[in-house]
């Protein structure tokens, strides 16, 4: 079992400061040459989720 404070670390919702934003939710300026080369909407957000989802830690 988990204790109340494990649970909350597990499932609370991220507290980020702009350096952090920066870090989780900026493109690399290679990326983002891949994304702006994709034609529709759709298609680049759908990219960039599915960079999101296999890449969840900061690229530095």
């Amino acid at each position: 079992m988990l204790t109340s404070s494990e649970i909350n670390e597990l499932y609370a919702l991220p507290n980020f400061n702009h350096t952090d934003r920066e870090d989780y939710f900026s493109l690399d300026s290679e990326t983002q040459k891949l994304v702006n080369e994709l034609r529709r909407l759709e298609t680049r957000v759908y990219f960039i989720l599915l960079l999101g989802v296999s890449c969840p830690s900061p690229r530095n």
